[in-house]
């Protein structure tokens, strides 16, 4: 992950813009609080597949990145869900400057 995307995702954080892990992730979709999803590249086949249905169906983006729970400060994370507009868009921008994949 480059460094500019790392910051960006730990912007996002310690701003409480986001939530992390699977359950809070899920919740947040569900209720409509989600404007942009990322999960860890390396994270299990049926986890990819569990939250790209999700995704698909809520019409949310869905981002694979390196690493997620470091740049979160929670090295055991594998996803991890914008709440905010403004940081999706951060996020995006820096992702350009990178090759990472945005699906939605």
């Amino acid at each position: 992950m480059n460094q500019r995307l790392n910051n960006a995702i730990g912007l996002c954080k310690k701003a409480g813009k986001c939530v992390s892990g699977g359950l809070a992730v899920e919740v947040a979709i569900k209720q409509g609080k989600t404007c942009l999803v990322i999960l860890q590249q390396d994270a299990s086949d049926n986890t990819k597949k569990q939250y790209q249905d999700l995704c698909a169906y809520y019409n949310v983006p869905l981002m694979m990145a390196q690493t997620v729970g470091h740049a979160i400060g929670q090295p055991n994370r594998m996803v991890m869900a914008v709440k905010d507009e403004n940081f999706k868009k951060m996020i995006e921008s820096a992702c350009e400057h990178n090759s990472q994949e945005i699906r939605g």
